[in-house]
């Protein structure tokens, strides 16, 4: 059971700097190795700091006492500590992949084979429980001298496209509007409206076999931890949304409102959602009927923004006073009550339309379009992710348990480069003489919140 408190010991420095490579200490226990070329890592090719300010927030966010907890245990060896450390400092330290790290001079100061670090990927771990509290101890860290603010859940999923690999599926790509190689990485995080921070991943192949180019070739008990990834990645984007959900509401991780885009957006996971006391912001799709009385017919979404548009001409104002807003009406849909929000959808045609639902009916429209733009930092989170921490070009392995590792790795260097940015540059932090002027300042447009 992972302990909610801080850890008490956050002053001990687990790795000395003397300047030799390897030193086994000679016990009757399990050896245990430091890395002693620590220093000169530090020294040689970190000359502006950002190496060190890594491994303080490392230590800072108890990552090394959170692989203990969740399972990485080895029996002798190398520490999962230190492994862990590598794996997150690689693309800080200018590295494309970790095999940067056993090239060149970086080579000899480290204190082992690059393939105890492969076999470390490709062992069955818990990353989802591991990636849950160490988002846990970012938000708790981001919060801590905040007055407290609304969390949101972002959903979402993007493609990791591969060519060979145990599980390879077809799947479709969004963006594309085409069938690829690879995987889903169905992401559940944490924003603020300021800060994102991943708070779980499921790597999702295809819940239909007829989908999937290849099929396991492991063989695990099926307790394990690797028979679990497997059957969750066979498993249905939408109760793998509510197990994350779930999982994240139990380790301590607070929000008030789910954010998705209309790709998920069905009556069952509305509902579940609601019974787990979170309200949802969604986008909607342009062929769904709503009705916008309890017993009335169902209307198309063209069809409620032309009724909105003879109320405001009969009114002779525009609706809520801002500019894009056609309007919000009350709506049911599949006996639950929404309040929808029509907007103009400026990517289309002038009479083109977008709409929002909300399960939370008090919101205004400003407010449901407000809070829905935040979604769009889990698109930042994706694009940093494969642009700057590896999601989809550092691991050629075409073992399961490592892709699904370097999946989590990448989100974890990118909630911790989060936390860092955060922590540093976050004037709420230092007074709230500029609340005022910031909140101004991290508006969305509506056009760009859309």
């Amino acid at each position: 059971m992972i302990s909610q408190n801080e850890p008490s010991d956050k002053t001990t420095v687990p790795f000395p700097l003397e300047p030799q490579k390897v030193e086994v200490e000679e016990t009757t226990s399990k050896p245990k190795y430091k890395w002693t070329g620590r220093n000169r890592l530090f020294s040689e090719f970190d000359n502006d700091g950002g190496l060190h300010t890594v491994e303080e927030f490392f230590h800072r966010l108890h990552i090394g006492t959170l692989l203990s907890e969740c399972g990485f245990n080895k029996l002798w060896g190398i520490s999962t500590s230190l492994l862990m450390l590598v794996l997150i400092l690689s693309p800080f330290s200018g590295n494309k992949s970790v095999n940067g790290f056993f090239t060149g001079r970086l080579k000899e100061i480290m204190p082992f084979h690059r393939a105890s670090l492969y076999r470390f990927a490709k062992k069955a771990f818990n990353w989802s429980l591991l990636t849950r509290h160490i988002a846990k101890n970012a938000i708790d860290e981001i919060s801590r001298n905040l007055k407290p603010t609304t969390g949101f859940f972002v959903l979402d999923d993007t493609l990791i496209e591969r060519h060979s690999c145990e599980l390879l599926a077809r799947v479709f790509d969004h963006n594309a509007h085409c069938y690829l190689k690879g995987f889903l990485s169905l992401l559940l995080g944490w924003t603020d409206g300021i800060s994102f921070i991943t708070v779980d991943n499921k790597t999702i192949s295809s819940p239909k076999k007829e989908n999937r180019y290849t099929d396991v070739n492991k063989k695990y008990d099926g307790r394990s931890i690797g028979a679990l990834v497997r059957k969750e990645a066979t498993t249905s984007k939408t109760a793998l949304a509510v197990k994350m959900v779930k999982a994240a509401l139990r380790a301590g991780i607070k929000a008030k409102y789910m954010l998705m885009d209309s790709w998920f957006l069905s009556n069952d996971l509305l509902s579940t959602l609601i019974g787990l006391d979170l309200n949802v912001i969604c986008m909607s799709k342009s062929n769904y009927i709503y009705a916008v009385t309890p017993d009335g017919k169902g209307k198309s979404i063209t069809d409620i923004a032309e009724i909105l548009r003879e109320r405001n001409k009969r009114n002779n104002r525009k609706a809520n006073g801002a500019k894009g807003i056609i309007g919000s009406v009350i709506v049911y849909w599949h006996g639950l009550t929404l309040k929808m929000v029509i907007a103009k959808d400026y990517s289309k045609n002038e009479n083109g339309v977008i709409a929002l639902v909300s399960t939370d009916v008090s919101l205004s429209a400003k407010e449901i379009i407000h809070y829905y733009g935040y979604r769009w930092k889990i698109e930042t989170n994706f694009k940093a992710s494969k642009q700057y921490f590896g999601l989809d070009s550092e691991c050629i392995s075409t073992d399961f348990d490592a892709v699904n590792t370097f999946i989590h790795v990448s989100y974890i260097r990118c909630s911790l480069a989060e936390t860092i940015k955060r922590l540093s540059e976050d004037v709420r932090t230092v007074g709230g003489i500029f609340k005022d002027i910031q909140q101004k300042t991290l508006e969305l447009p509506y056009h760009v919140a859309l």
